[in-house]
């Protein structure tokens, strides 16, 4: 899919579980900033992930996760330093999701050549929960650092940096969701902060 705007913006997840529409929310804010072609909403199912940023050569990709960090902290993973761990986001309710669709298009030679996931780290995901404060103020912040990062005015987003991710954690992420398997630590090129480290 070639959307015409250098970066593609992907908000992942599910909004009739709490917090798990935080990725659908920052792509519900950036349309106004960035314009509708530039930002779409994927449930992660990884045929419809790699039908949308096939051509694309810059995607930028936003979703839940559950790590055991406090709610609300973000994780920025440079997806073309270093691949997504499968465990990471294994328990979607697809049986493919994002990792997968990751994998899958680097296999076939159709990653995009730059690919970034910010993952939030959520609180409540049963069905019919309200979003958690945490995740509200992440998603702003999210919002803000994407913004900056697409236009331009930052190559690494101003919410990265606060807390290395090479301690190792479980890391899980969720659309109504299974608990992964524990990861091995971060590679360098990722970054994570708590609600209260971003400037």
């Amino acid at each position: 899919m070639s959307t015409g705007h250098p970066t593609l913006v992907i908000g992942v997840g599910n909004d009739l579980r709490g917090d798990d529409a935080a990725g659908l929310l920052v792509a519900d804010r950036l349309r106004s900033r960035l314009g509708d072609s530039a930002v779409v909403a994927s449930d992660g199912d990884a045929a419809d992930l790699l039908g949308r940023w096939e051509e694309v050569d810059s995607v930028i990709v936003v979703d839940a996760m559950v790590s055991g960090r406090a709610p609300g902290t973000v994780v920025r993973h440079d997806v073309g330093a270093e691949p997504l761990p499968v465990s990471a986001f294994s328990g979607s309710s697809h049986s493919f999701g994002l990792a997968e669709a990751i994998e899958i298009a680097r296999a076939l030679g159709t990653l995009p050549s730059r690919l970034v996931v910010y993952a939030i780290e959520v609180e409540a995901t049963v069905l019919g929960a309200p979003l958690s404060p945490p995740v509200v103020d992440a998603v702003h912040r999210v919002v803000e650092a994407i913004a900056a990062e697409v236009e331009g005015i930052r190559s690494v987003a101003p919410v990265v940096g606060a807390e290395s991710l090479r301690r190792p954690r479980p890391v899980r992420a969720c659309h109504a969701r299974g608990v992964g398997s524990p990861v091995q630590p971060a590679p360098t090129s990722e970054a994570a902060t708590t609600p209260h480290d971003a400037p």
